[in-house]
């Protein structure tokens, strides 16, 4: 990387920063990533495939986001919250859509259970409502205006992106608690609007993630992971995207950032684990997978198989895998559904792979062979060696 480079990357970090004492610890080199196809084995020992129960009480609607527990499996989708155990039988819906006493408006999505606490955050009508998993209501908190991807800092504290649509939001982050907001973390980037009274900026950047015991944020128009510690931003990792990287100025005015945006890199979906760190990136170029090797220090381009994303799956033989969660325990939650299985895994699809597991793929052809279409999805979860 140039000296240029570097520095480059380091004020634009310490702009987005809430802090002027910062610590680069890592860059990942996005610009010198190759393509390549990645095995599953490289990384993962065994693929457990769990079907979830199928019955009018529990029919997961689309859209849905799959979070595997110590001992269950949540299933969100913007009008459902279903708790199974981790043999994936149904065991009740928390909470529910309505307008009445404790029924939410949009169910929680990803970032919004607590593992620990075995809760859940729901956006109801007037405040937000957190559910323990046997569907009662333990605890509300207000909703802040123009906030927006919340997640849990700790039990009974908040963290909430706020929208920037008028280009001079005095935060990007607020903590909050049951009374409110009590914390906050500025706001570094702003613009000039295309109007001063007309909305139309930023308000769906945050991504939010854990890794071990840590809270981690990314803004998609930065270049930095932060660690959320102690309410305050601590830096972790740059992305080098070299001559796709966002410039400030692109980002000063709303014309132009909006004509120009698609030309750079923007990283999205970031989970991590011990030995990686995954990611997408999408720009006109279009949407790519992506995975630092933490221990080789390096950065590849998944190749796509069938114009699907994701590890090449050698160990069973089945289709690529594209993790969606990694939870505490760092198994990593992908599902599928079961007719692009069916449709999918068909002999000839297996007969052109290199299977690592024969038995895994006996198993799997089983599953297969007791599939519906109409079924609910099937969830996969990767175990790391």
């Amino acid at each position: 990387m140039t000296k240029k480079n570097t520095a480059l990357l380091m004020s634009v970090a310490l702009m987005a920063s809430c802090s002027n004492k910062q610590t680069y610890s890592d860059i990942i080199p996005v610009n010198e990533a190759t393509k390549v196809q990645i095995n599953l084995s490289d990384y993962v020992s065994s693929l457990e495939y769990i079907p979830l129960e199928t019955t009018d009480e529990c029919l997961i609607d689309r859209n849905p986001s799959f979070y595997v527990l110590d001992d269950y499996i949540i299933v969100s989708t913007s009008q459902q919250c279903f708790l199974f155990n981790r043999n994936g039988k149904f065991i009740r819906e928390i909470g529910r859509v309505g307008r009445g006493p404790d029924e939410y408006r949009f169910a929680g999505r990803g970032e919004v259970i607590d593992e620990q606490n075995k809760t859940v955050l729901m956006q109801g009508w007037d405040k937000w409502l957190e559910y323990s998993f046997n569907g009662m209501v333990i605890r509300t908190y207000p909703i802040v205006p123009q906030t927006t991807s919340t997640t849990y800092v700790s039990d009974g504290v908040l963290v909430q992106g706020v929208y920037n649509f008028s280009g001079n939001a005095v935060n990007q982050l607020v903590f909050t608690n049951q009374e409110g907001i009590f914390d906050s973390i500025p706001n570094h980037q702003f613009f000039t609007p295309f109007d001063l009274s007309a909305f139309g900026g930023m308000g769906v950047e945050f991504n939010f993630y854990r890794y071990r015991d840590g809270l981690y944020y990314k803004n998609l128009y930065n270049d930095t992971i932060f660690q959320i510690k102690d309410r305050q931003l601590h830096s972790t990792r740059i992305f080098d995207m070299g001559r796709y990287h966002l410039p400030r100025a692109v980002m000063a005015n709303m014309n132009t950032f909006r004509q120009e945006t698609m030309k750079y890199n923007m990283t999205q979906n970031i989970l991590e684990a011990d030995p990686f760190l995954l990611f997408s990136i999408f720009s006109e170029r279009g949407d790519s997978a992506y995975i630092f090797d933490k221990h080789k220090n390096q950065v590849f381009v998944m190749q796509k198989e069938q114009g699907l994303k994701g590890f090449f799956n050698d160990i069973d033989g089945g289709m690529p895998f594209w993790p969606a969660h990694i939870n505490r325990k760092q198994e990593l939650v992908s599902f599928l559904y079961p007719f692009e299985m069916i449709e999918m895994l068909t002999r000839e699809y297996f007969d052109r792979k290199n299977i690592r597991d024969e038995a895994a793929n006996l198993r799997l052809k089983e599953l297969i062979r007791r599939l519906n279409e109409e079924d609910n999805p099937v969830v996969v979860i990767g175990r790391l060696k």
